[in-house]
């Protein structure tokens, strides 16, 4: 019964009430708590935005990997850069879609995070989000699970 009333707190003009709100979701234990998280990351206030992240990355395996989702398609520089700072940590064929999408993010710093993260993973330099897709769509089937590259010899052996 208590989500409803952090959901409208959440809402609250102040800041420093809206911080409580998510620190409430994290002593509290909440797991269900990601339509709250989720709006934190759009959060006016950068203190919100991060610490919202910060708990959804000790919510269950798959709420923490839709939050970390979300804030890597944020258009704040700081939640995006966080939240591809942990894809980069838990490399996986699921992430490449964030990083190649951050390379059209308005922010100078995501866009050079994502095109070196790309560049280190596959010893490729992408100037564009469009180019890295299109590389991506024809090689991932190289790429195990957790991006390494299998290398097949001539002949299929």
């Amino acid at each position: 019964g208590i989500l409803p009333v952090l959901e409208r707190a959440l809402d609250d003009a102040d800041p420093e009430v809206r911080l409580e709100t998510v620190e409430v979701i994290d002593r509290g234990g909440l797991t269900d708590a990601s339509s709250i998280l989720t709006k934190a990351l759009g959060d006016d206030d950068p203190n919100v935005r991060q610490l919202g992240l910060h708990v959804g990355l000790s919510q269950t395996p798959l709420v923490r990997q839709a939050l970390v989702s979300k804030a890597a398609a944020s258009p704040h520089a700081d939640v995006a850069l966080t939240a591809l700072s942990v894809m980069e940590a838990e490399p996986d064929k699921r992430n490449i879609p964030y990083f190649t999408a951050a390379l059209s993010h308005p922010d100078l710093t995501v866009r050079d995070q994502a095109r070196e993260t790309l560049a280190l993973t596959f010893h490729e330099l992408f100037q564009s989000a469009e180019g890295a897709r299109t590389w991506w769509a024809a090689n991932q089937h190289r790429y195990s699970q957790n991006l390494v590259e299998e290398i097949v010899a001539p002949g299929g052996l």
